[in-house]
């Protein structure tokens, strides 16, 4: 499988860009994200490999989007600037193995000075699946990193279309009101 992937959306509102920083693991749904936002059929997927854009319309947004390995360091510098205004991050419920290198991985992102008080959305997909993480191990394990920046955490299981939704309009209001 391939490495933990990252995905930045720039929103364009009302021609004033807003970018959007998405980060996970591999297989957490990010693409599947991406493809319920383009109204395009799910299928199984496989990693991304190398750079992938795509520009998703939601609503009144226009969202870009890169897609790369989080771990490559040209990609993760060239992206990551002062032009990020929030961060979305993608848990897959159902990987017990990895949840605390997962948590270890947003932790990584917050410290970064440019990211300093983001507000950040934690997406946890695959609510729909019986044996999942709770959502309240999740705000335990987020809540100490969160001071002084807006933060929420959603129940999302994206191939269904639950919690999508409710996602991105946080975002949304997060930004208007950073």
């Amino acid at each position: 499988m391939g490495g933990v992937t990252t995905k930045i959306f720039g929103c364009y509102e009302n021609d004033n860009p807003k970018r959007v920083l998405l980060i996970g693991e591999d297989d957490a749904g990010k693409t599947s994200l991406l493809f319920k936002l383009n109204s395009i059929e799910y299928k199984a997927e496989i990693p991304t490999i190398g750079l992938n854009l795509e520009t998703i319309p939601y609503k009144n947004l226009k969202i870009v989007c890169h897609d790369f390995s989080v771990r490559d360091e040209y990609y993760r510098h060239w992206i990551i600037g002062k032009e990020t205004c929030g961060i979305i991050f993608m848990i897959d419920l159902t990987s017990y193995g990895r949840f605390d290198e997962t948590i270890d991985l947003l932790k990584e992102y917050l410290e970064r000075p440019e990211l300093a008080g983001l507000p950040v959305l934690v997406m946890c997909n695959k609510i729909d699946i019986e044996a999942h993480i709770s959502i309240e191990r999740v705000k335990e394990a987020v809540r100490p990193m969160m001071e002084n920046r807006k933060w929420k955490v959603i129940g999302t299981a994206v191939i269904k279309n639950k919690g999508i939704k409710e996602s991105i309009n946080w975002i949304r209001n997060a930004l208007a009101d950073n």
